[in-house]
């Protein structure tokens, strides 16, 4: 699903079926650009990809990040071999 940021306009393309748990009403993240709060809505639809991104769960506090190496929830920085442990994977990664 495409979502856009509503503080840059920044788009975004996010497989949520790779998103383990998801809330009833969805998500709420944070832009990587602007650092604004993207809420993710469950019932937009199907989109193509605008851009490559990562959604990265914090183990600490939960916050669901997009490509970035620190959590904007609660401020850990993840390590490279975090990362790859903790990335979502998306569109068709496995």
């Amino acid at each position: 699903m495409k979502v856009k940021c509503p503080g840059c306009g920044a788009m975004y393309n996010i497989d949520i079926s790779k998103i383990p748990v998801i809330p009833e009403g969805g998500i709420t993240t944070t832009c990587p650009k602007c650092k604004g709060k993207i809420s993710i809505n469950l019932d937009s639809g199907p989109s193509e990809p605008e851009q490559m991104i990562q959604l990265i769960t914090c183990p600490v506090c939960g916050h669901v990040n997009i490509s970035t190496d620190r959590c904007a929830g609660c401020g850990k920085v993840f390590s490279k071999e975090e990362i790859a442990r903790l990335v979502v994977p998306l569109n068709n990664e496995v």
